[in-house]
């Protein structure tokens, strides 16, 4: 639901930009994430790694929100929304307040402001390939390993028996 606040306060580039922030978060199921980690961090309170994962999945499903949108609509358009969103929710009471302003907030909106703007540099062709193949052998050879034990059995003879203690 967009209130009419949000349709009178950002022009439709803007409005397009942010609602495919949001099907993105949608449609990648992030709400089910930051629920898996919202309950570990209340289920155990004293372990430090939960409440942090939680709030380094929320920053990342922003970040990964708005390069899904940045896909079809420009990145200074979402920056933008984002911006004027974020300045909705200083408003004084009675003054119309965006919808989706809540979107400017989540993750580190510097930070993400700041991405959108700049975004990283790609990786250079060399280096994409090295880490396929770096994630290829360390996926393969374990699959290799076992696929060959099975087939040739005699193989499993010429490894070393482990020693009884």
């Amino acid at each position: 639901m967009i209130t009419s606040g949000a349709l009178a306060t950002l022009p439709y580039s803007q409005l397009d930009a942010i609602l495919a922030h949001e099907r993105a978060h949608t449609t990648g199921h992030h709400h089910l994430l930051l629920a898996t980690a919202r309950l570990l961090t209340h289920a155990f309170p004293a372990v430090a790694v939960f409440a942090h994962a939680h709030l380094q999945i929320d920053r990342l499903v922003e970040l990964h929100a708005d390069d899904i949108a940045t896909r079809r609509h420009a990145p200074l358009d979402l920056t933008r929304a984002l911006v004027t969103c974020a300045e909705a929710t200083t408003r004084p009471a009675g003054v119309p307040v965006p919808a989706l302003a809540a979107a400017a907030h989540g993750g580190d909106a510097l930070e993400r402001i700041h991405r959108l703007l700049q975004p990283p540099a790609q990786l250079a062709r060399r280096h994409r390939l090295a880490v396929t193949g770096t994630l290829a052998v360390l996926i393969g050879a374990p699959i290799l390993v076992a696929v060959l034990g099975l087939t040739f059995p005699a193989l499993g003879a010429c490894l070393p028996a482990p020693i009884p203690q």
